[in-house]
């Protein structure tokens, strides 16, 4: 399934919150343990891609090095700290950087409600249909060619 890294994160919150509270063995449990031993490679390339883009707006100095905060941090005009916020956050909403390979169970009776959007498509089946990359691209080019 592709997603977003965005989605992938919202569901290890809610799947460790929820881990938390049941103490039974059940298939539910299981499916999320295994999708959540997915997460730490996704976790990396997000932190990769992250590091990319502050680095690629990070400003410079007048010999073209890259200017860091005390603590280690990048330094960034305002221009560049706006870009970079753009495009970190378009990197979390676009869907085509993660795939995931779900574990589908049934939806147990007793399972609270408010938890389904966080786990459908990882361990619950979803609903309507993923839109593919290529019908994501599609609409985001249509999106850019009506502004």
């Amino acid at each position: 399934m592709h997603t977003s890294y965005k989605r992938t994160f919202e569901f290890r919150s809610a799947a460790v919150n929820y881990l938390s509270t049941e103490k039974d063995e059940t298939k539910l449990k299981s499916a999320l343990e295994d999708v959540l031993e997915q997460i730490p490679d996704i976790q990396e390339n997000f932190e990769k891609f992250s590091k990319r883009i502050k680095r690629k707006h990070a400003a410079e100095d007048r010999h073209g090095c890259i200017l860091r905060e005390e603590n280690g941090g990048y330094k960034f005009t305002k221009d560049g700290e706006e870009k970079a916020e753009d495009e970190l956050e378009e990197m979390m909403e676009d869907r085509t950087h993660v795939e995931i390979d779900p574990v589908l169970v049934d939806i147990p009776q007793d399972f609270p409600r408010s938890l389904l959007r966080y786990f459908k498509g990882f361990v619950f089946e979803q609903t309507e249909p993923e839109a593919t990359p290529a019908q994501l691209l599609k609409s985001k080019v249509k999106s850019l060619n009506q502004k």
